[in-house]
């Protein structure tokens, strides 16, 4: 979130574990015949990255065209809980597939998802824009979507149609490690895809 990209048309509506740092002090008396042996042992936890909830900065003017820094949406996860685009940073390069639930060849983009994140440093993202009936995406169907396909990525919805704004449905972001767009298509093939992340992992 392929190779053959089909045209769609919107139906009509009715209406790692913490790493522990020990360090260890050892203090002698001198000028007693016994020596006493004082050892303090310090343990210091680094908190494990959790997906979703990166903390980076991606910081700059923002745009929706290749070459600017990423625009930073506004989304809302499939838990309900706030979400933003530049959740999605942390990685060498990052995937961001916006999706239509009415348009069958936009959500088989996710499953490029798999083969790509292969021996690669890659994050993603996948906002749902709208069900199979045309009708904004609630955090239900952004759930049932995301059970169904039962891959690792941030999964959102976007009720409001934020991810229009860089193209059509379909449309998938490339970014780099600094969030700058490489890839922005909504009619990009499977290698088309895999070559802007490769472009972006090379950075």
């Amino acid at each position: 979130m392929i190779a053959l990209l089909l045209a769609c048309s919107a139906p009509a509506s009715d209406s790692g574990h913490a790493k522990a740092t020990t360090t260890t002090q050892t203090a002698g008396e001198t000028g007693t015949q016994d020596t006493d042996t004082t050892q303090n042992t310090q343990t210091q936890e680094t908190p494990t990255k959790d997906t979703g909830t990166v903390d980076c900065s991606w910081e700059g003017t923002t745009g929706f065209a290749v070459g600017d820094l990423v625009q930073n949406l506004s989304l809302q996860g499939c838990d309900g809980r706030a979400v933003q685009l530049h959740d999605v940073c942390g990685a060498a390069a990052s995937v961001v597939f916006g999706v239509y639930g009415w348009c069958p060849p936009c959500m088989e983009h996710i499953s490029l998802l798999e083969p790509l994140r292969e021996g690669r440093d890659l994050n993603a993202l996948i906002a749902i824009i709208e069900d199979p009936l045309g009708v904004p995406a609630t955090v239900d169907y952004c759930a049932q979507v995301r059970d169904l396909y039962g891959m690792e990525a941030i999964w959102t919805a976007d009720p409001e149609g934020a991810m229009a704004g860089f193209g059509g449905p379909g449309t998938v972001l490339v970014l780099d490690a600094e969030g700058i767009i490489r890839l922005a298509r909504d009619d990009a093939t499977d290698d088309a895809i895999t070559a802007a992340v490769d472009e972006a992992l090379a950075r």
